[in-house]
């Protein structure tokens, strides 16, 4: 069984909530809305702590860093995007560019 199709069949039987009454807001427009990348791809600065297996912490990544580091560890996970262009994992030029644009609001 590959590592895909054993994936799929641990989340097809992972339970998920239900929400009876789920509330709803209004979202900002757009173009008003300041907007952050959270990303599972254990993304860091070459200065910051790696990454271990298991590890379930976080960094903060400064806006204009781009000396980022992959520290994901999945074996199934295949690096040549990222290696060929942050943004694959990381879209902060494609947010600056739709900032510039006026698409977006700002970036946090």
């Amino acid at each position: 069984m590959s590592g895909d199709v054993a994936m799929r069949a641990l989340g097809d039987n992972f339970p998920t909530p239900t929400f009876e009454n789920p509330a709803w807001v209004t979202p900002t427009p757009l173009a008003e809305a300041k907007v952050a990348i959270v990303t599972s791809a254990a993304i860091h600065t070459t200065d910051d702590d790696r990454f271990s297996q298991g590890d379930t912490s976080y960094r903060f990544v400064p806006r204009e860093a781009r000396d980022l580091v992959l520290g994901h560890w999945s074996p199934n996970f295949d690096r040549t995007g990222f290696t060929l262009d942050l943004n694959v994992v990381y879209p902060i030029d494609r947010l600056e560019e739709l900032a510039e644009q006026g698409v977006i609001g700002s970036i946090a």
